[in-house]
């Protein structure tokens, strides 16, 4: 992950999450620096997250259902 791309943040710091995501909305994004920098099209990428969410949250439910 470049910086000029996104942020990255250590797993279950919510401190470092909150400051990642004010520090990426506070900003001007160049989607054609952005672009140049991967292979991948913004749809994919989208796809890919969303993936990756169902995943987590159907991981969450059936933690939450053996309890």
């Amino acid at each position: 992950m470049h910086e000029e791309c996104g942020r990255l943040v250590p797993p279950r710091d919510a401190g470092a999450l909150a400051q990642a995501l004010a520090s990426v909305l506070d900003r001007s994004w160049d989607a054609g620096g952005i672009s140049v920098r991967g292979s991948r099209s913004w749809e994919t990428v989208a796809a890919e997250l969303f993936e990756v969410f169902k995943s987590l949250v159907s991981t969450r439910r059936e933690e939450a259902d053996a309890r």
